[in-house]
């Protein structure tokens, strides 16, 4: 790390806090689609699965409406509402299976009181128009039987669909916080990191450039004292005193009355090399 430049251990700081917000970034993106699968299972298993059973316990009641108007009006024909309600309940028993999380021995059981509804519809129709009262009597006593077993299959359909969605409710609802928490975790991590980064950053700048100017700065020339030095009767004092040899200069040289320096002199506050 010492051997390191200013740019290379400021290069080595700032991508260090890069690959944090990369590795921060990816995981809530992971953990984000990781919940959009969950919601999407859960609209497309047991939340349709849900929706597909209560709509067709509405159809087994419109069969059972079908029954009462064919017996209250006497007419004997099929009626348009009790064949949609069997061909929506065809389409929401294929929703169902599509999910795949019913058990299927639930919508086998609803598939055989559906069959025997069918049955038993036929057969009062055809008693019906047949004008016969005592059998028809006992058939629709029959029908009543299969239509109240088809509602519990369809009802424990509906049931097994509302635990398997709020089993997959409560898991997406798990992950969002675990998500969260982890977040928050590594949020702390870069501000502490970013912290400890700045001021590392900042003692690696600092401590060279405050070298650098005390090696920039060299000692002045002190004044001399009146009285001393090389000035003396004859000569005329240099504008530039001399410094002492302690402080690193020359003395300073002779000069002519005139004021010019003598031959082989050295001028004044000459630095030592």
């Amino acid at each position: 790390m010492k051997s390191l430049k200013i740019r290379g251990k400021l290069t080595l700081g700032f991508g260090l806090l890069l690959m944090i917000l990369i590795v921060m970034n990816a995981f809530s993106l992971s953990n984000l689609r990781s919940i959009s699968n969950f919601s999407v299972d859960l609209y497309t298993g047991p939340h349709m699965s849900a929706l597909s059973s209560v709509a067709m316990l509405k159809d087994v009641y419109k069969i059972e409406n079908a029954v009462d108007r064919m017996l209250l009006t006497g007419d004997a024909r099929t009626t348009e509402d009790y064949e949609n309600a069997c061909r929506n309940i065809e389409a929401e028993l294929t929703a169902i299976r599509e999910t795949g999380v019913i058990d299927p021995a639930l919508v086998t059981d609803f598939e055989e009181k559906l069959s025997a509804m069918k049955t038993s519809y036929a057969e009062i129709s055809r008693l019906l128009s047949e004008q016969e009262p005592q059998q028809m009597a006992d058939e629709v006593e029959q029908f009543e039987a299969v239509v109240a077993e088809a509602t519990v299959a369809a009802q424990e359909i509906s049931v097994a669909s509302q635990e398997k969605a709020e089993a997959f409710k409560n898991q997406s609802v798990s992950q969002a916080d675990r998500t969260i928490v982890i977040q928050d975790i590594l949020f702390a991590v870069i501000v502490v990191a970013a912290l400890l980064i700045s001021y590392k950053m900042s003692v690696i700048i600092t401590v060279p450039l405050k070298k650098l100017s005390q090696g920039m700065q060299q000692p002045g020339c002190p004044p001399v004292a009146p009285g001393t030095g090389p000035v003396g009767p004859g000569t005329v004092p240099s504008p530039h005193p001399a410094p002492s040899s302690a402080a690193g200069c020359y003395p300073a040289a002779s000069h002519s009355r005139y004021g010019l320096p003598q031959s082989g002199s050295i001028s004044p506050c000459t630095p030592r090399r």
